[in-house]
């Protein structure tokens, strides 16, 4: 009995085990994506500007299209501490923008330590409710068994934070599972919290606002469930209530519109297309959809067998309806982002599954050999992301390397020079590029920071390709000032190619004929064929000519 009594005691540790690896790997893979500006300003930059918004008052100017508000929240949080330990050497701003990567990268070892935080909880959490230390540590498993997470862990993303709503509503399902109690109060108030924490941070968590429906019988309970959903989301997404039209417009075009990012034409969905994605969903995920399937058909012997069990039939029921919510929205827009908050409830699936059964059969070899078969499935997907995870942080880590290589060679530029930036990347060796791109999705109306910025980053010009645009903070491009400055002027180009430099040229100097034109090549990298070149132009008596290419 006291042998067994310790073995108990040792399991528990097990708890500790993967939030701790989840540490190791985060902390990892944030060495691993370096500096964001270098290659990752969607979605980081505009989480950044946001983030810089919301900690200074201005929720009006923050991004709200997801609306990733609570992140916004938390990156204000983190970017006021940063730089209350500070020297101080800058006002807020200009050190929280100078050193942008800075502020990103502490603010991701937040997150990855709030994360891990969360899945020491949900581990004691179960353990506690159910007395199964299997199913704590099954739990905890859910983003470590997601190939597609790898590619995020290091990075400012929002739907990292998923797991604080999943893990709460999977701690409240367990309890229904297991306490069989009705539904108060406080239990509506916590699905509640979490159904509008999911969906403040991404409105693709919608689908989870019908599942606390299944639950609650009480007619009263359901209407107070969807007034503190309503109530905790307004406190959740507070930059949305000083954005609300606009994004409600927003909402609603990008359900009406059937390409991603209001692409393609105004109807809801395009069935060919709608089959396609749905059909590349399920062969990519096939494993999730298996045991859907089966959770599914477990509901069917349940409602047969006319079980007294109702709480698995209406959890089942009410997943069952989640998930085709889920599966309606990434075959409309195809992105496997968007299914993700479902990917992080298959070991709660798998449990399920399990529940289902031995609700139906009390044998208890059943029970074993259903343990048995929950840690293989487990220990198979968490196997599977070995090799994954070491091809995307080589991956990661050559493409970084390479554009250090540029940023190294750009550092060592005249700093009294202009510069032009033409970049078809999520980032360049430029961090100002990064910059422009945050500023272009958010705080548009901050006073005084175009003037501020061209302190920052004096006389330089960004060519953005996507809309044909030349981007500035100080005074327009104009070959005549330049010439008469005399000053040395760059181009980095992300790809060293006659087109893309012709593009630029042209775009630079429509408005200005006359021009010859000559380059230097200052650097090539042969890793990912960036360029540095130093540009020399001056008037010619041939008009509306521009020579030198």
């Amino acid at each position: 009995m006291l042998y067994s009594d310790k073995r108990k005691t040792y399991y528990k540790y097990l708890i500790y085990l993967f939030p701790a690896l989840y540490l190791i790997l985060g902390f990892y893979f944030r060495q691993v994506f370096g500096d964001l500006s270098l290659r990752s300003n969607d979605p980081e930059y505009i989480h950044f500007i946001s983030g810089l918004c919301v900690s200074t008052g201005k929720f009006a100017q923050a991004n709200i299209d997801q609306p990733a508000s609570p992140l916004h929240l938390l990156l204000a949080i983190v970017f006021r501490i940063v730089y209350f330990f500070r020297e101080h050497n800058l006002p807020y701003f200009e050190d929280v923008i100078r050193n942008s990567d800075l502020y990103l990268s502490v603010a991701n070892l937040v997150i990855t330590a709030i994360i891990a935080g969360v899945m020491l909880w949900v581990g004691k959490a179960v353990e506690k409710i159910t007395k199964n230390i299997l199913y704590a540590v099954v739990i905890q498993t859910s983003p470590l068994i997601i190939n597609v997470w790898y590619e995020i862990i290091g990075r400012i993303y929002v739907e990292l934070l998923f797991v604080l709503p999943i893990f709460i509503l999977q701690a409240l399902l367990f309890r229904e599972i297991y306490k069989q109690q009705e539904i108060n109060n406080s239990k509506t108030f916590y699905y509640g919290f979490a159904v509008a924490l999911g969906m403040s941070l991404k409105m693709t968590f919608f689908p989870f606002l019908v599942l606390p429906l299944f639950l609650i019988k009480d007619f009263r309970n359901k209407l107070k469930y969807l007034l503190y959903t309503a109530i905790s989301f307004c406190f959740l997404a507070l930059p949305v209530v000083f954005q609300f039209n606009k994004f409600i417009h927003w909402m609603m075009d990008l359900f009406l519109h059937n390409g991603i990012y209001l692409a393609g034409p105004k109807t809801v969905i395009n069935p060919s297309l709608f089959l396609k994605n749905v059909s590349i969903l399920i062969s990519s995920q096939g494993g999730f959809f298996y045991v859907v399937l089966a959770l599914f058909i477990l509901l069917l012997v349940l409602v047969l067998t006319k079980s007294k069990k109702s709480v698995l039939k209406n959890l089942n029921l009410g997943l069952t309806v989640v998930i085709i919510g889920f599966i309606f929205i990434v075959g409309k827009h195809y992105v496997l982002r968007y299914f993700l908050p479902a990917l992080l409830f298959f070991p709660f699936l798998l449990i399920l599954v399990k529940e289902n059964i031995a609700s139906i059969s009390s044998n208890k070899i059943v029970s074993m050999l259903l343990s048995i078969i929950l840690v293989i499935i487990i220990g198979y997907k968490l196997e599977r992301q070995v090799p994954y995870i070491r091809i995307v942080s080589e991956s990661i880590g050559s493409q970084m390397a390479a554009r250090i290589e540029t940023r190294d060679v750009a550092q060592t530029l005249k700093k009294d020079s202009y510069k032009i930036i033409v970049s078809q990347d999520y980032g360049c060796p430029f961090q100002g590029y990064a910059i422009m791109y945050s500023f272009c999705m958010g705080g548009k109306n901050w006073p005084g920071y175009e003037e501020k910025l061209n302190k920052l980053y004096p006389d330089t010009y960004q060519y953005f390709t996507w809309d044909n645009t030349i981007k500035y903070w100080g005074q327009s491009f104009d070959p005549n000032v330049i010439s008469a400055s005399g000053k040395p002027v760059y181009l980095y180009l992300e790809k060293n190619t006659d087109a893309l430099y012709k593009k630029t040229i042209n775009k630079l100097f429509e408005n200005f004929k006359g021009y010859t034109i000559k380059k230097k090549l200052i650097f090539d990298n042969p890793h990912n064929g960036e360029a540095i070149l130093q540009l020399y132009f001056s008037k010619t008596k041939q008009q509306d000519t521009i020579s030198g290419f």
